[in-house]
């Protein structure tokens, strides 16, 4: 599906407002580049970048990719041909033989998912045992191609306790394109009233992600989660969606100094600081970039002070947000 949305508005601003749009590929760590999608082979993709430079990536870490009109696109895994991996094989043995794999196994079992691994998890989910059947329904969703997600959804409507595997597994954008593919916002909206809470949080974002309607005011209720990534999920969610419902949480996210990350590992090594607060100031960037877009005439205090922070990046953001507001 080609639509046009407040990412691509977010994308203009990242080429300054006023400007026109360049080609872009967004990543769902936040950052982006100059460039576009080649082509996907498995779950790698090949991206050309504005310098006429090649990059490989995992697809799986591709958002969206928006063209010079502002028209985004996204992007599913492919089965993958050829031999199957030693180290998927070696996975998904243990995983058979009803081992409990951690998520870095499970990314590692679903990458380049070929026909056999896709086999192999479908016998898995067919047997009796409930971790591994759970384990291999998470797995087929995080695989991100059409069938695998297809499989899992599948499997979690027929038994709603695998729901909480799969919900957590189909945020990326290449399980989004999968979905989107496949037609299955119907099968997410019906998690959205799941008896667990993090199904509910994870289904609504998907749906809304998939122009669910009654998906935004399911994912509204819980800005006022307790837990913080939830509630600032659940804004960045809305606004990507045109939902400025969030933006209050959006404008705290953009102002503050210190992210609850980076407060939670104070006391680790310095590579693991550095990278906190790295993404810690990427949110912030992307906060003001989102309350540009929505043209948030609340956040105008914020952002004007935003504009003068000694951070360039942050204060350019914040600048061509308030651009775009008081254009209206």
């Amino acid at each position: 599906m080609i639509r046009m949305s407040v990412v691509a508005a977010v994308g203009s601003l990242f080429f300054g407002f006023g400007s026109a749009l360049a080609q872009e590929v967004l990543f769902t760590d936040g950052t982006s580049f100059a460039g576009s999608v080649v082509s996907v082979d498995g779950s790698r993709a090949k991206v050309k970048c504005a310098d006429g430079s090649m990059r490989m990536v995992d697809v799986r870490d591709i958002d969206l990719e928006v063209d010079a009109k502002g028209e985004e696109k996204r992007h599913a895994a492919t089965l993958a041909k050829g031999p199957t991996t030693p180290r998927a094989t070696a996975l998904l043995a243990r995983l058979v033989k009803g081992e409990v794999l951690e998520l870095p196994d499970l990314v590692g079992l679903s990458e380049n998912c070929t026909q056999e691994v896709l086999d192999g998890l479908q016998k898995t989910l067919a047997g009796k045992a409930a971790a591994p059947r759970a384990l291999a329904a998470q797995a087929l969703a995080l695989s991100a191609t059409q069938e695998g997600v297809k499989a899992a959804i599948a499997a979690a409507k027929a038994d709603p306790t695998l729901w909480k595997g799969v919900a957590n597994a189909l945020d990326s954008g290449a399980a989004l394109a999968a979905m989107q593919a496949i037609d299955a916002r119907a099968d997410i909206e019906t998690a959205m009233t799941h008896k667990d809470r993090i199904v509910r949080f994870c289904a609504s974002w998907v749906a809304a992600h998939l122009e669910s309607k009654d998906a935004l005011p399911v994912l509204a209720t819980f800005l006022a989660d307790s837990d913080h990534h939830i509630r600032e999920s659940a804004a960045v969610g809305l606004a990507e969606c045109g939902d400025a419902a969030g933006a209050k949480v959006l404008m705290t996210m953009a102002k503050r100094e210190k992210s609850p990350a980076m407060d939670a590992n104070r006391d680790a090594d310095a590579a693991t600081r550095d990278l906190v607060a790295r993404g810690a100031r990427q949110e912030r960037i992307r906060a003001c970039k989102l309350l540009g877009a929505l043209k948030a005439k609340d956040a105008v205090a914020t952002l004007t002070s935003l504009g003068k922070h000694g951070d360039p990046d942050i204060a350019a953001a914040a600048k061509a947000a308030l651009a775009a507001i008081q254009q209206g």
